[in-house]
């Protein structure tokens, strides 16, 4: 012992400074004003308190409490078994925590901080980042600024919200409310469950939706959704374009500017409305209005049921007719017209050229 007003319990101990107090053994302690009670315990520092067996402090102002613990820096708390904080103000409760860097706050056993800033709460969490926000159960993240609320999820970026469970991201700013849900991006939303997005600035609200690209919508179950500046709106959608729309179910659209209504309509081309049901659309600039309608060509027209065309702008109001050709105009029902710049008007008729 070497000092003065040192007081001492203990035996095979070294003391060396001023007004330190000890109860235990094994004891070693270098520096002024500690406070030390336990056995195989060992003080570095100043104004250091340390109250368990198996421990270790260096730096000044450092409160352990506890069994097992180490403090490296200075004003660190430590309360638990087995916890490590290299630091400083790091503050930690529970067990076989650790924490490497400055203002860390560990509540829970078996969590792992790595920066500044970060609070965890729970269980086998891991952060590398600093102002990260854990509540929950084995959640990970590498980067700054994470909030996650739920338990097992993953991520790598900044600035995201997570709440639910089993959520993986990469990117910025996004934010999910579900469970088991896929980020690849920044600026997305993803509300439900199963999503999957490879997308920026997009939302999906709803469960099982794959969508990739930029500035998409997507509002229901099991959408496929893969292109830019487009919403569906259903379930068991299939849309692959630009500024294109679909809402209602299992329809399938691809090309530029195509708009979709109903149920099981297929559209390929640019600029086509489809408003229906079972309507099927190949080309470009067509109009199609009811169900079970078929149309290959462009700048076609259909209002009715049931009808086929094949050609280049042509026009049908009527149900079970069929146009081959250009710019014939039918009105009517089960009529057949094959050829070009033909009218008719009526009901059954067959008319064959020009």
């Amino acid at each position: 012992m070497i000092g003065t007003q040192n007081l001492l319990n203990s035996i095979n101990s070294l003391v060396a400074g001023n007004q330190n107090s000890l109860n235990g053994a094994n004891l070693v302690v270098l520096g002024n004003a500690n406070q030390l009670s336990g056995r195989n315990s060992s003080i570095n520092g100043s104004s250091n308190y340390l109250q368990g067996d198996l421990s270790h402090i260096t730096g000044d102002n450092n409160a352990v409490n506890g069994s097992g613990n180490q403090a490296n820096g200075y004003y660190n708390v430590l309360n638990g078994q087995l916890n490590q904080a290299n630091g400083q103000y790091n503050k930690i409760n529970g067990n076989q925590n650790a924490a490497n860097g400055n203002n860390n706050s560990l509540n829970g056993n078996y969590n792992a901080a790595n920066g500044h800033y970060n609070q965890l709460n729970g269980n086998q969490n891991f952060v590398n980042g600093s102002q990260n926000n854990f509540q929950g159960d084995s959640n990970q993240a590498i980067g700054n600024n994470n909030y996650h609320q739920g338990n097992q999820n993953l991520g790598q970026g900044n600035n995201n919200v997570i709440q639910g469970n089993s959520n993986v991201y990469y990117g910025n700013n996004n934010a999910v409310l579900g469970h088991q849900n896929a980020i690849q991006g920044n600026m997305n939303l993803a509300i439900g469950n199963k999503n999957t997005l490879l997308a920026n600035n997009s939302v999906v609200n709803g469960s099982q939706n794959q969508i990739q690209g930029q500035q998409l919508y997507v509002y229901g179950n099991s959408n496929q959704v893969l292109g830019s500046n487009s919403a569906v709106s259903g379930s068991g959608n299939i849309l692959a374009g630009i500024n294109s729309i679909i809402q209602g179910n299992n329809n399938a659209a691809f090309g530029v500017q195509n708009s979709v209504f109903g149920s099981q309509n297929a559209v390929k081309g640019n600029t086509n409305v489809a408003i229906g049901n079972k309507n099927q659309i190949i080309g470009d600039s067509n109009y199609f209005k009811g169900d079970l309608n078929i149309g290959v060509g462009s700048n076609n027209l259909a209002v009715g049921s049931s009808n086929n065309i094949n050609g280049l702008n042509n026009a049908i109001k009527g149900d079970e007719n069929g146009v081959a050709g250009n710019k014939n105009t039918v009105i009517g029902s089960t009529n057949l017209v094959r050829g070009n710049s033909n009218c008719l008007d009526g009901n059954g008729n067959l008319l064959l050229g020009d």
